[in-house]
């Protein structure tokens, strides 16, 4: 007998705009959506979060950034990792090699990561799972970091990214080439990680 499966419908971004979150809730409340990811950096945090207590069947997991937005964290405790105004590094190729290479960067990494967890601890949200603006958070230097705070954050799953290449094509051929690139670095890192998980433990999908 074949194993069930089950699909989740998630939205991220939550608390980046008053426009995403309404659209979050209306997908949740009239569609098929059952959870979401929580930017703790966005702009429209503390409106997600009233949204979430208001609709407590919609599961709410973090939506580490850590690229293309603002950190939690002062530049001045971080400042290999942000510019002066706090603001991460635009191009998500670039700044994943820093992550991965730069020992200063790595360290100021899980301080901000520490950051944000707290930040979302803070809500007093149920914490469903954790994953990455930008896919960041596949990132072995990040996910290593994330690995080791689960037990202390109860961090119950790490999503790791997954997409049909054929799928996507079949419905935007263009850039074909950088998709069928990036398929392929977030395939060996989705295989990294979930051996990563299983030597330790840890609980991906």
């Amino acid at each position: 007998m074949a194993a069930m499966r089950y699909m989740v419908v998630n939205g991220d971004d939550f608390g980046f705009s008053q426009g995403v979150n309404q659209a979050i809730i209306q997908a949740h409340t009239q569609g098929i959506l059952t959870s979401t990811s929580l930017m703790v950096t966005g702009g429209a945090f503390a409106e997600a979060v009233d949204l979430a207590e208001q609709h407590p069947d919609l599961a709410v997991g973090l939506h580490l950034v850590l690229g293309c937005g603002k950190a939690v964290l002062p530049p001045t405790q971080i400042p290999h990792l942000v510019d002066e105004q706090g603001y991460f590094p635009e191009n998500p190729v670039q700044a994943g090699w820093r992550y991965y290479f730069h020992p200063q960067v790595r360290q100021e990494l899980r301080l901000e990561i520490v950051a944000q967890l707290q930040k979302f601890q803070q809500t007093g949200l149920p914490l469903s799972h954790v994953d990455g603006h930008l896919h960041h958070h596949a990132n072995p230097a990040v996910l290593k970091v994330l690995m080791e705070l689960a037990p202390q954050y109860s961090i119950p799953v790490v999503r790791l990214p997954y997409e049909e290449l054929r799928l996507t094509l079949n419905v935007d051929p263009q850039g074909w080439l950088a998709k069928a690139l990036g398929w392929s670095v977030f395939g060996q890192l989705r295989r990294w990680g979930g051996t990563a998980a299983s030597s330790s433990r840890g609980a991906l999908c």
